[in-house]
């Protein structure tokens, strides 16, 4: 048997996750991705560090705020 497409698919564009944080001991806001990590931890809900650029205290995602979006990767 054939393969019959019953409704086209959507190809989604590519995306790359932006966390924004903001440091605590500062009030610096800023926006930093995955690769930009000193480290974290390879697990669903892994502990993920990064120093804040201004003051450089290490800010954590499991103890301080920061939010999470997708953008589109531009070519």
């Amino acid at each position: 048997m054939a393969i019959k497409i019953i409704r086209e698919g959507i190809k989604r564009p590519e995306t790359i996750t932006v966390f924004t944080f903001t440091c605590p001991k500062c009030g610096c806001v800023f926006d930093c991705t995955l690769e930009d990590f000193k480290y974290h931890v390879k697990e669903i809900g892994g502990d993920k560090a990064i120093d804040c650029p201004c003051c450089k205290t290490e800010l954590h995602t499991n103890k301080n705020f920061y939010t999470i979006r997708e953008e589109p990767i531009h070519d």
